[in-house]
This record gives C-alpha cells, structure tokens and sequence, in this order.
C-alpha cells in the first residue's frame, strides 16, 4: 500500500492516536516504541494468531497475578559494546542480570499454563536464561549496582587495606582539631574531603601560617580547604590504595563483560521476545479496558457487528450507545445517512478502526457472535482534504484522494475496505452525487468493500435500484430534536438540517423560508423517509412491550412450576407420614392378631374363630381405607388409556373406555378384558404400574381370584400339580410391600387353617427372595419351607409349611 495513502488512511482514522494510547500499557520504554510503530498482518492467519496471543495473555493476567511486569531495559548499546570488547559499568551489568532473572521468571511462569497458552509459550520457549552469566553478576555486583567486597578474594583485601588507611587518616585528623594547636587558623571545627584528600577549612587570612596543599576554595572566598604537610604522607597512602582497588575492580568489570560479549546474541534474543510479550500485554490491557472481546475472522468480507462502540469513545466515556452493524457477503455497499453530529463519520471511522485492530490483534469492543472480515488493504477519505499550497479546493482534493484509491485497487485488485465520509460534497449536489454513485459502484465492481455517508437522496434511495446495498441510519428524536446515535439497519436516513438549525437557534423567519422551499422541492422524498422512520419506532416500541410480557409469562410459568414442584413435594412427604402410620397400625393389628391367634388355639371354638375372622377383616378393611385415601386419585377426571385399581379384586387394570356417565366400563386385566361396575373400582393410579403388577401376573391372579381384601390373595392355582396350594404373588412390589403382604397372608392362613401356602417373588436381583426367606426362617408361623419344585416356579417361589 502507498505510503502516503497508509498515513492518510491512518490519520483520518485516529489510528496512531489509538497506537498512543497502546503505548501508555507497555511496561518498557522498547515496548512503547513498538506499540506506536505496531505493524499490521494482512492475511487471515496471521491475525487469527495475534487474536490468539492477546486472548492467551488475558488468560495469563487472570491465572497469574504476579506475573512479571516486563519493564524490559534497553540494553541495546551496552550489548553492542560488550560484543567490541568494551567495558561496562557495574551498574549496566546489575540491569543486564536483571533482564536474565525476567527471562527465567517469564519462561518459568508460561510454563505453567503451556498447554493453555501455545502461543505465548512458543515466544517464551525460546528464551535463554544463561544461569551462569547470572549468577556470575549476581556475586560481584549488588541490587545497588556496587561492587560486593567479596567478589573475590584481592578486591577483600584490597577494601579492608583501604578502609584501615581511611580510618587511620581520620583518627590523626580528629586529634589534631582536638589538640587545639589549629584553633585560630580554623574556619570550623571539621574536615573534609577533596578529591579523595583528607583536609582543614582554613580561613584564607591564615593560610601562611599552615604548610600544605590548598586543594580547593569556598564560593565565598574565605575558607581554603588545606591539607596539612603531615597529611600528605598518609593522604598517599589512602590514594595509592583507592588505585590499586580501582584497577582490580576493572579487571573485574572487563572480565564480566568479556562474558556478556560471549553471550550478547542470546541475550539480544531475550530482549526482542520480552519486548513483544511486553506488546501482547499491552493489547492485552488496552482490550480489557474497552472491554474487548474475541471475534470470527474471515477472508470473505462478512462483517457482523453486534453491539459495538468505538475504541476511543469507550476509552473516555463511560456510557457509549453500542449498535449493531452487517455487511454480509452479498452487501457490497453500505449507505449510511442521518442527521449532521448524529454519528454517522462515528461509525465509519469504527469500521476501519476495526479493520485495523484485527490486523493488529487487538480485541474488538462488540458482544459475543460478532465477526470481522480480515481485509489485505482499507482506504479512507475523511475530512478537509482542502490543500492550498497545491491550489486544491475541498472538492478538488477529496477527488485527487478518491482517483489514487481507484488506481491503486484496480492495478492490484487486493481485497480491500474503502471508506468515504460525505462523498461528492463541496459541487453541484446534482453532478456530486451521480459521480459519488458512480465511484461507489466501480469501487464495487473490482471487488472492493465501500461504506459511505451522504446525505444525497439518490444513494439513500439506491438499496432499492441495486442489489448488493444496503442502508443503515442514525436516528434523530423529533420530540426532542437531538440525535439518539443508534443505528437503524435497512432505512435511510433523514438529514433533518431544518430541525438542527431550529434547536440551534437560527431565525424563524428564515426557517419558514426553508420549509417552504423543501415543500416545493423533496417532500414526497422526506415525508417517506419520516413515515417510515416513525413506523420503525413503533414496531421496536411493540417488539420491547412484546419482550416485556414474554418475559413477564415466563415468570409467572416458573412460579407455577416451583409451586407444583412445591405441592407435589408436599404431597409426597404427607403420603410418606402417612405411610409410616399405616406401618405403625399394622403392626399394631399384626400384635392385635397375634393374641387373637393365641387365644383362638386356647378355646379352638367356632364362635370365637368367626369373632377372630371379623376383627382381622375390621382392621384389613381400615388399612385399605387408608391406602386408598394416600396413594389413589379420583375418577372423576379419569379417561382412556389411564390405570386404575379394583376395588375387591385388589388387581391393577388399564381403562379401555372412559367411565363418565357410565355405570360399567370395560378395563384390560393382563392379556384379559373384563366389564366391572364403576363402584367396583377403587381410584385411579398415578404413575403406570410395573409389568409384574399390570402383565401376565395380574391375568393369572384374576383367573385364580378365590379371596383378597387389602392386598392378600388367596389364590387357587389350575394346575393339577399345585391344586389346593394357596399362593400369594408378590413379584414387582418392593421388599417393604412384599413383606407387609405376605405377613397378612400368613396371618389369614393361620386363621383359616391353611397348612401350606406358596409364595411366588420371582428370580430378579434376589434380593426379595433373601429378605422373604431371612423373615421365613424367624416367623413363628412357619415351621420349615424351601424352594419351589420345578412346577411350583422353580427358585422363583417358596413353599411354606404352616405350624398348626
């Protein structure tokens, strides 16, 4: 792309502005320069990439706090010294190690999360931490940048040998001042150093009558700093050893550099990956501030934007109106119209603001499902173009932009996005818009993607002469007179230049003047636009009432459902406490049963055994009262196909007809159908029972049926093999039912005198069976029982024998 276009381009985009803005989050002076520099990718790929590395570094910022602040130090020139043999200060040697220990903490850190950060692992992987050169600084050079003492072995003694001489030199000064033999010579009692030279304030009258070196005078003029001749010889001394230590600390210096000079290409390495994770971070913190989030990319110019605001208004604002915005792969065009300062350059300029950002890996400030187009090139004419040194006018410039973007994308014919603001302004408006339209569909033609703002009525109405157009509109209130600034896609726009000057406060006089003329001239035009821009706003005024009771409905049901939830709830817990009294009176009845069992075998008298058999049905009938009253629901409601239960039979059958109206129906009782009276059936069931209770089961126990009242069958069976054995099938029941009903049945044998009773659980899981057979072995009713013969039902049932 032209140079000279790229920065018009730029800066009728705000684009370096938003790369300064970049700049103030990178932590490193390097980092700042190459935020402002920041180069753009032109290929898919690439940009899909930096999406990548910025969404990867927000992810480390969250699952690391204290992950390195990347204050890389420029370290550029020192390297490039140490690799011509230069020697470098300890303080530059204290920075580069600094640099080391950043590398080491960086690569150590995005180890950590390597899988969930490829990208930036892939940067940091390659840094060389170079632990020896590290530690070789570290050891001779402090956090201050001073040389340690103890460096080395000659750099300890040569320190300790010149701080004796120092202390040496200081102990005979503060003898002399306290001896008083320099009293009236001195300016202060005190001394001081110059150029490392221990010496006296000696007032300047006086100096005669002190032999020494005047080394330097006060700004005054009456003080002379004077070392004293018996000074001289131990002032040497201190000298001659600050030098010796100078020279070691230089060879040490000269030895740590030759190391870094070793190592100046791996070190210069780590500066250029830390300085580009410094830029990462930099997107990283930029996309967080505008709230920014991961968007597609594609390469077929498909751009939906679903609430976006513009990076540099989200950036000083903290309410900015979000729009959505589509330019499919069929729209080529996008007209944008609207009153004046009601948004319209705004959204432009966001178009290509975002065209760069996702070339730069920076995220878009727009909601989740939004897509941008990768685009290799994007042209903006923006602005006064009006150049007076070249004798363009504003028109004149506009159009010499305008034929350079045309040249440039016809001779390469690159995928590009061409942005226009108020195209063909600044000339007849007549010959001006024909030639915009014209520019826009050449522009179109050789592939290129054109937004444009205008307020010329012919592109607002070319949507509906061209396909591949579409409109989009900044809304004005004509209550209020100001602009909204939300987009309305596919209508145009009014200008609404009349209600502008109104609010402004231009004359009445002269606006009625301009009424008038617009009347003579667009009306029909404007009187269209405003009818549909008003019925516009009363379909989103219904489609948010809509909204409102669609959400109020869905209230209501989740309340309805939770309070259902809520009684159903409630209504398990009641049939649970009443089940639990039930077991409770049963057990009761079974003691009550138990003592008129006994007291039955004592007098063995017809009377009392029929007294004993209408107590036991009295307690049955009660319980089945009870059941039918917890686990039941009426009929009333009953229809086909639902189950119900029969109330002597005691069987569970499926309703072929429904019983309104009707004093008999016909019900499905296994494989069977039978006629019973509606008062013989009991209620109706909740859920569908199980096979076992619904299926052959209940076929064979209605052939078999000889007496059953609450659960407990007394059942003769055809076969000839088990003719006269009573048998009570409990297959499908739980291991608590089961057990309660065979308890009855044993009890009604006992009464009846039946000495062998066959209990038919079936193979299942066996567990049934182990708890029938534990309660076998303990009842006092059985007197030994064992599996069932083969035609009995094999180890499907058990056959008890009775004590008598």
């Amino acid at each position: 792309m032209n140079d000279s276009l790229q920065e018009q381009t730029r800066r009728a985009l705000e684009w370096d502005t938003l790369l300064e803005t970049l700049s103030t989050e990178a932590r490193s002076t390097l980092g700042q320069i190459r935020c402002r520099q920041l180069s753009l990718d032109a290929d898919l790929a690439s940009a899909r990439m930096r999406q990548s590395e910025t969404q990867e570094m927000l992810e480390v910022f969250n699952r690391i706090p204290n992950f390195p602040a990347l204050a890389v130090p420029d370290v550029s020139n020192v390297l490039a010294r140490s690799a011509k043999g230069g020697i470098l200060e300890a303080q530059e040697l204290r920075d580069l190690s600094r640099l080391l220990w950043m590398a080491r903490d960086v690569k150590q850190g995005l180890s950590t999360l390597a899988d969930e950060v490829p990208r930036l692992w892939s940067h940091a992987r390659e840094l060389e931490e170079c632990p020896w050169v590290r530690e070789a600084i570290d050891h001779c050079i402090d956090e201050d940048g001073q040389i340690r003492e103890s460096a080395s072995p000659e750099l300890t003694t040569l320190f300790q040998q010149s701080q004796s001489l120092r202390r040496q030199v200081r102990h005979r000064v503060e003898s002399l001042l306290a001896s008083g033999r320099f009293d009236e010579v001195l300016q202060g009692r005190y001394y001081a150093e110059r150029a490392n030279r221990y010496v006296l304030p000696i007032k300047t009258e006086k100096q005669q009558h002190v032999p020494g070196i005047v080394h330097d005078v006060s700004s005054s003029g009456a003080t002379v700093f004077l070392e004293p001749r018996e000074f001289v010889e131990l002032n040497n001394a201190v000298r001659t050893a600050d030098l010796q230590l100078e020279h070691a600390i230089r060879r040490l210096l000269h030895e740590l550099s030759a190391m870094i000079g070793a190592h100046h290409v791996a070190i210069a390495k780590n500066v250029d990956i830390l300085v580009e994770l410094d830029v990462i971070g930099a997107k990283a913190r930029l996309s967080r501030a505008i709230q920014g989030r991961p968007v597609l990319l594609n390469d077929r110019q498909h751009i939906v934007l679903r609430q976006a605001r513009h990076p540099l208004l989200a950036l000083k604002k903290d309410h900015v109106v979000a729009n959505n915005l589509t330019m499919d792969e069929q729209t080529r065009i996008l007209v944008i119209s609207g009153p004046n300062t009601g948004g319209k350059t705004v959204t432009l300029k966001l178009l290509g603001l975002f065209g760069l950002m996702v070339k730069a890996g920076i995220l878009l400030p727009c909601e989740e499902g939004s897509e941008m187009a990768v685009f290799q090139n994007i042209y903006a004419d923006i602005g006064d173009a009006q150049d007076l040194e070249r004798n363009l006018s504003s028109f004149s410039a506009h159009l010499v932009h305008v034929i350079r973007i045309l040249n440039e994308l016809q001779e390469t014919g690159q995928q590009a996005l061409a942005l226009f603001d108020e195209l063909g302004t600044s000339t007849d408006p007549l010959e001006g818009a024909a030639l915009a339209e014209a520019v826009i569909e050449r522009l179109s033609e050789i592939g290129c993607k054109v937004a444009v703002t205008t307020h010329f009525p012919s592109l607002k109405t070319l949507a509906w002469r061209r396909a591949g157009v579409c409109n989009v509109s900044h809304e004005f209130d004509l209550h209020r007179f100001v602009p909204t600034y939300r987009l309305v896609e596919g209508l145009p726009g009014q200008s609404s230049a009349l209600d502008i000057a109104a609010r402004l406060g231009l004359d009445a006089k002269i606006l009625r003047q301009a009424q008038s003329l617009v009347q003579r001239s667009e009306q029909t035009m404007e009187s269209v636009l405003r009818g549909l821009h008003l019925k516009n706003r009363q379909l989103d005024e219904e489609l948010r009432k809509a909204r409102e009771d669609r959400r109020e409905a869905e209230r209501v049901l989740n309340e309805t459902l939770a309070m259902r939830e809520h009684i159903r709830a409630t209504e398990q817990r009641e049939r649970t406490r009443i089940r639990q009294r039930l077991q409770a009176e049963l057990a009761q009845a079974r003691r009550t049963i138990h003592a008129v069992m006994e007291e039955v075998k004592r007098e063995k008298t017809l009377p009392r055994i029929d007294s004993a058999r209408r107590q036991l049905a009295d307690l049955e009938e009660e319980a089945a009262r009870w059941t039918a009253r917890s686990e039941l629901l009426s009929i009333d409601q009953a229809r086909e196909g639902d189950w119900v239960e029969l109330r002597l039979l005691g069987l569970c059958g499926q309703l072929l007809e429904s019983p309104q109206g009707k004093k008999s129906v016909k019900i499905r009782v296994g494989n069977r159908e039978i006629s019973v009276g509606c008062d013989q059936i009991a209620g109706r069931l909740e859920v569908v029972p199980s096979d076992d209770r619904g299926g052959q089961a209940a076929a064979e126990s209605l052939r078999e049926v000889d007496g059953r009242t609450s659960g407990i069958q007394r059942l003769r069976t055809p076969d000839v093999c088990t003719r006269g054995l009573s048998t009570l099938d409990v297959r499908g029941k739980s291991a608590e039912e089961a057990l309660n009903e065979t308890v009855s049945a044993l009890d009604r044998a006992v009464i009846d005198g039946t000495t062998r009773l066959r209990i038919i659980h079936g193979r299942g899981t066996g567990k049934l069976k182990s708890v029938l057979r534990a309660y076998f072995a303990e009842s006092p009713y059985v007197a030994h029982f064992r599996p069932g013969e083969r035609h009995e039902g094999g180890d499907g049932a058990t056959v008890l024998e009775l004590k008598p």
